[in-house]
């Protein structure tokens, strides 16, 4: 009766708003509770009958003797546990604090803790008539979640105990619910920010989705960067493995719980797609994000069915549609389509299956989120596959889902707005207009088969965004027509064949657009102003076109123009009341958002002609501008380079008619009279102006419009400034940008042969200079302002104001990562770093690549001892220290020892930043490491480059080929990861030849080989060879060639691989740095090697003279020098000694000579067109001294009559040659010659040049 009577007053002071009065009501039964327990335990009952406590009758009433009540066993309980359910209840519906409520619970808590009727002790009488349940733990989480504490739930229920209260699978429910809806929506910008943003997890299908079975195990653990969904996991292992005991062990969740933990999952993707954060910004050039990064929700979409699986419950059609969404997000096409086969089988089987899991029949979710996750991927062909298995009947003729609109449209957005990945770029426009135009037909055709499937205003508006871009930037040819400079004929001819368009086969946006709005006219579909925003979009790069669809739109007397505020594209925040609201026409407001739309795209052109034309046409249908309008305009005029007109349109906004008529007279633009409301003067117009001056480098312009600004008693806001001197931040990079340019010339004009540039950073330093001291009197600037500062300093090479900005940044990223494990500061952390290190490596300024390496390792090792105290970890090695260490010591003994010990500290220091990279992005990574490498090498520090090598070790090692099944990823994935590291070990080696240090070369290079199991790059090799060479190592450098072919090629090619393949170049090069040393023979023998494995020309063909005898002909076009300097001494020697060397000569002299030889020679060199010096050539000169100085006798030749590019060696003196050459009979021209005479098989030869018997002549000697 008690509880009874106190949940009827809780509840009417519920209903009532007075939290307060629920707490004391309940305050005031516990108490009375609690003394009638202690009177009741000591006997004393005041009086009061039995039948009034017990509600059993007395029996006395029997007309038995005088009854006496006997004394009881347990204290009487008079409260029930659903008192306290119903009072948590009432203060979830009231405006009760979360503290009022957790007090509630603790009073609970206290009373639960005295015990029940059935169980008590004699200290603390029990005043609960049950134990507590479920219901007032969940009505306490509900009522915390209400109020955004989270975390306080959490708290509450992990504190509770589980002998206290025990949850059930509402409980979970409401856990999970809870935690989803903490997870914040990211902006709607995120979304199309792709260069972080893209969606490239592993491209895997998930296993066996018929059995629904995993291929790896499943693991508890998540490494999740969403918080929430590392809670989730924590709370399904909390459920799965304790509470109350049910058969086979843990709580019985069911399909409600499981949908609650998938929509969690659902929403961390979307916030954490591919690392972005909302609100950051993409970077450019980037590097990948690792997984460590992102949410990867289809991953953890099959751990959730996994677990249902193996607890045994059936997934509802919710639950898979959860799922298949999850794989829809996280382009999981494959995993998609094997889980709606798995789907259809099991309703086809459901009947007869003895299976205790099955799974559902899938519904027309299932099949959209399937039709959109394979066109998301570009598969538009397994799209229309599941397109067709819907629209057709199944097994049995039985259709599981009826298609519809709904379906169509979501694969028609998913075709718009497909994202690239790593794995596959976004598919091109004529690719996505194909695939759209395919859809809307088959969507026509099942109108007409009778089903709900009839195009309509959202399906052609999603159509009509994937024409933009189609056909390319357009440009004016001479009669100033518009044409077309990009277009894809082959992909626009692809996309008309296989949608029957006909619009397709006209190259013009315009075309296409009119078209697909002419099928909406004639299919009575109503027109928005989302399609006409999305015709002009899609028209924009051509300007006519761009006009026409706006005059287009306003003059559609069917289109829809009833738009409330918030609809017409002005996006307010605030809804104006009724009474507030000016009357104006019911079409201005579509109508001004589709001419601010038009303006927009004017604007980004800086296309001032057609901005008069546009407000003319407004001027025409009655709009008038706003204010949105007149930014547009301003930062046209900035756009264009005006900046004098975009002060004269603040003037004119400001009704100045002075500043107004120069508009009128220079671009026949009234702002006056354009309907803006005047006078028009705030912050976001002035902020416009003074950035688009400052973009322009127009400084004095910018200043004048900041003090007219302040005249009207107007400060920037703090984001006005931040663009601002985010502005000035880009101004300052463009400017180092061009004045390294301008060293780089003067380098080349001065001809000076050191690596360093030493630009003179003046304009840019003023910027960056400026920007950092407006960044500092701002009050906690943006993560994204410090990262610009910092790059902008580091690029006009202010390396001590750099490294503060970064240090400022790093800070505030401490201070926040401690309750979160991702946040802004921390996102921008990855490609400041990056962008630092790039920096230095240009300018080759090592001691700052030095130090902003120890930043970022130290900083590493901070986060990786989070939670502890951040310090680093006892013991640590910094890279400053280690680095110092490499510096100051002298020159090893040994190769060996020195790349042990540098090894053994490289370890030390990556195995410290290991977690904090895999958790957090940040470290100095591969990329990073070979930027400090090129930083050393420009700067000569030989020493810096060997230490920093053993660093690079583990990042090259994992690209080796045989990684491939262990690391899950392609070869070609492999190849271009290690694409992105090879440069460092060209800037090794170029340091070593600068150094003159051969043995750290052919060591680096031989370690490099190991490491990567990859051809080392051939600007490596080069300089390998130049430096062996140059010590006089020639058979190194044979050596090195050999090694290097017989590695396997890598199957990633670069542009210049197909012109200049990677074998020639390594030939051409080692036989030029031999031939620069005077190692003739040595160059002689790679070039035989070269030409019997097909990677350089053979000179010599036959061919007849003038008289019709035959001639040996030597053709040296295109060769290099010492290419043709080695062609034509291997020639002479092959055809020369093959012809004649082996034949027995006859007694007499004459008739010996005569045997030898009675051809001319004819030498093609070239007319020198393609030298150096127009008709000087090279190869001449250089043939006639090597004839005369490097045979002997000397060979005598003349020029051809009529052909200045060609020589001719009489036969004489080729006689001449051979007689000596008989006399001498050197055993190495025997070898030579032998091996030579078998070259037309293909035979090796290497192992016989380089057979160097006693007595061989000097390499110098002559022939």
């Amino acid at each position: 009766a008690l509880s009874r009577a106190t949940v009827q007053a809780v509840r009417a002071a519920a209903d009532g708003g007075d939290y307060a009065l629920v707490g004391r009501v309940v305050d005031a039964a516990a108490e009375y509770a609690a003394a009638f327990a202690e009177r009741s335990d000591s006997g004393g009952l005041g009086g009061l009958p039995a039948e009034a406590l017990t509600g059993a009758p007395d029996a006395s009433k029997d007309g038995d003797a005088a009854a006496v009540v006997p004394r009881r066993s347990a204290p009487l309980a008079l409260l029930e546990p659903r008192l306290f359910g119903e009072a948590l209840d009432a203060l979830r519906r009231s405006r009760a604090s979360p503290s009022r409520i957790k007090r509630m619970w603790s009073t609970y808590m206290d009373v639960a803790a005295r015990g029940t009727s059935a169980c008590t002790t004699p200290k603390s009488p029990a005043i609960l008539t049950s134990s507590p349940s479920a219901f007032e733990l969940n009505a306490a989480l509900r009522a915390l979640a209400e109020r955004g504490r989270v975390r306080a739930a959490l708290e509450l229920y992990r504190g509770c105990g589980v002998d206290a209260v025990r949850g059930d699978a509402y409980t979970a429910s409401a856990l999970f619910g809870m935690l989803a809806d903490s997870i914040p929506d990211p902006r709607p910008d995120d979304s199309t920010e792709g260069a972080r943003g893209t969606l490239d997890e592993e491209e895997d299908g998930g296993g066996d989705w018929t059995g629904l079975s995993l291929d790896s195990p499943l693991s508890s653990s998540s490494s999740s960067p969403c918080w929430q969904w590392g809670e989730v996991i924590a709370l399904l292992d909390e459920f799965e493995g304790g509470g109350v005991e049910v058969e086979g062990g843990g709580v019985a969740l069911n399909n409600r719980a499981y949908a609650a933990a998938l929509k969690a999952n659902e929403r961390a993707s979307a916030l954490f797609h591919g690392g972005a954060r909302p609100g950051s910004k993409p970077r450019g050039g980037g590097g990948s994000v690792s997984n460590a990064r992102k949410h990867l929700g289809a991953k953890e979409a099959m751990g959730v069915l996994e677990r249902m699986k193996r607890a045994g419950i059936s997934p509802d059609a919710v639950t898979c549609g959860m799922a298949m969404a999850a794989f829809d997000r996280g382009m999981q096409w494959r995993a998609a389509l094997k889980l709606l086969e798995a789907m259809e089988k099991s309703a086809g089987t459901a009947e007869g299956s003895t299976s205790s899991w099955t799974l559902p029949a899938p519904n027309a979710y299932a099949y959209a989120s399937a039709i959109s996750a394979c066109a998301r991927c570009g598969e538009g062909a397994e799209a229309l596959a599941v397109l067709d298995r819907l629209r057709s009947d199944g097994d049995g003729g039985t259709r599981h889902a009826e298609p519809n609109t709904w379906v169509y449209n979501s694969a028609l957005a998913a075709c718009v707005d497909a994202k690239p990945s790593k794995h596959r770029p976004r598919p091109s426009s004529h690719g996505r207009i194909g695939a759209a135009l395919d859809l809307l037909g088959r969507m026509e055709e099942d109108a007409e088969r009778g089903m709900d499937t009839a195009p309509d205003t959202v399906s052609y508006n999603t159509a009509l965004k994937a024409v933009d871009g189609l056909f390319g930037p357009m440009s004016t040819d001479e009669d100033g027509n518009i044409v077309c400079d990009s277009i894809e004929m082959e992909g626009l001819a692809r996309a008309h064949e296989r949608s029957s368009h006909p619009a397709l086969s006209t190259a013009s946006e315009e075309a296409v657009v009119r078209d697909l709005l002419a099928r909406m006219k004639a299919r009575g579909v109503s027109r928005d102003s989302i399609t006409y925003r999305n015709a002009i979009l899609a028209c924009r790069l051509c300007p006519d076109a761009t006009l026409g669809m706006l005059e287009t739109a306003l003059n559609d007397s069917d289109f829809s123009a009833s738009l409330s505020l918030r609809g017409d594209g002005t996006r307010s925040k605030k809804k104006l009341s009724r009474r507030n609201r000016s009357p104006r026409p019911a079409s201005e407001g579509g109508g001004r958002f589709l001419a601010n739309t038009a303006l927009s795209v004017f604007a980004s052109s800086g296309d001032v002609k057609f901005v008069s034309k546009a407000l003319a046409v407004m001027a025409k249908h009655g709009i008038k501008a706003d204010s949105v309008s007149a930014k547009h305009m301003i930062r046209t005029f900035g756009n264009a380079g005006d900046c004098n007109a975009t002060l004269e349109a603040l003037g004119a906004l400001d009704e100045d008619t002075e500043s107004n008529q120069i508009l009128v007279d220079r671009y026949d633009i009234n702002l006056i009279e354009s309907g803006v409301p005047l006078p028009l003067v705030n912050e976001p117009l002035y902020s416009a102006a003074i950035t688009s001056c400052i973009s322009h480098h127009d400084l004095p312009s910018a200043l004048h419009a900041l003090t007219t600004m302040k005249q009207h008693g107007l400060s920037p806001s703090k984001a006005s400034v931040e663009e601002i001197i985010l502005e000035y931040c880009r101004l300052a990079m463009s400017l180092a940008g061009h004045e390294f340019k301008v060293a780089r010339k003067e380098r080349v004009f001065n001809r000076v042969e050191s690596p360093l540039l030493r630009p003179r950073h003046d304009e840019s330093s003023r910027r960056a200079r400026a920007a950092l001291e407006m960044t500092r009197l701002l009050d906690r600037p943006s993560p994204r302002l410090l990262s610009a500062v910092a790059k902008a300093c580091a690029a006009a090479g202010l390396w001590a104001e750099g490294r503060d900005a970064l240090h400022s940044l790093q800070l505030i990223a401490i201070r926040r990562a401690e309750g979160s494990s991702i946040t802004p500061a921390l996102d921008e952390l990855p490609d400041l770093h990056r962008q630092l290190m790039k920096f230095c490596a240009r300018s080759g300024d090592v001691t700052a690549a030095v130090h902003f390496a120890d930043i970022i390792q130290d900083f590493s090792n901070k986060l990786a001892s989070m939670p502890k105290p951040v310090s680093k970890r006892r013991g640590a090695l910094s890279v400053s220290a280690y680095l110092s260490k490499i510096l100051d010591q002298s020159e090893p003994s040994s190769t060996g020892e020195a790349f042990a010990g540098a090894a053994a500290a490289a370890s030390d220091i990556v195995s410290q930043s290991s977690s904090s990279v895999s958790t957090y992005n940040i470290g100095m990574k591969g990329e990073d490491w070979k930027l400090l490498m090129i930083a050393a090498s420009k700067s000569g520090h030989w020493k810096l480059c060997l230490g920093t090598l053993p660093f690079l070790q583990p990042f090259v090692q994992k690209t080796h080929p045989r990684h491939v099944h262990d690391s899950g990823k392609s070869i070609a994935s492999l190849d271009r990861q290690y694409e992105r590291l090879a440069r460092a070990l060209t800037a090794a080696v170029l340091c070593f030849e600068m150094r003159s240090h051969y043995g750290w070369s052919v060591r680096a290079i031989d370690d490099w080989i190991e490491w990567s199991g990859r051809r080392p790059r051939k600007e490596a090799v080069f300089s390998a060879c130049r430096i062996l060479a140059a010590r006089g190592i020639a058979q190194e450098v044979n050596n090195l060639v050999s090694q290097v072919m017989n590695i396997p090629p890598s199957q990633l090619l670069d542009e210049d691989e197909y012109k200049y393949p990677y074998e020639r170049a390594v030939y051409t090069e080692a036989i030029t740095a031999l031939h620069r040393n005077g190692f003739y023979d040595h160059a002689d023998e790679l070039y035989a090697e070269a030409v019997s494995a097909g990677h350089l020309p053979w000179a010599a063909v036959d061919s007849p003279d003038e008289v019709g005898s035959t001639q040996l002909k030597l053709d040296l076009h295109g060769m290099t020098l010492a290419i043709a300097h080695s062609a034509v001494r291997v020639a002479l020697q092959r055809e020369i000694h093959s012809a004649s060397w082996d034949e027995e000569p006859v007694s007499s002299a004459v008739s010996s000579q005569e045997n030898l030889w009675d051809r001319d020679v004819l030498i093609v060199t070239g007319k020198g067109k393609r030298s150096e010096q127009h008709m000087r050539p090279v190869l001449r000169p250089e043939v006639q001294r090597m004839l005369l100085e490097e045979f002997y006798p000397p060979m005598n030749t003349v020029s051809v009559p009529g052909n200045i590019g060609a020589l001719r060696i009489p036969a004489d003196s080729v006689k001449a040659w051979m007689q000596y050459q008989r006399e001498q009979k050197g055993v190495r021209l025997l070898a030579v010659a032998g091996a030579l005479k078998n070259l037309s098989a293909g035979t090796r030869l290497k192992s016989l040049l380089t057979r160097r018997p006693n007595g061989v002549a000097d390499e110098k000697r002559p022939l």
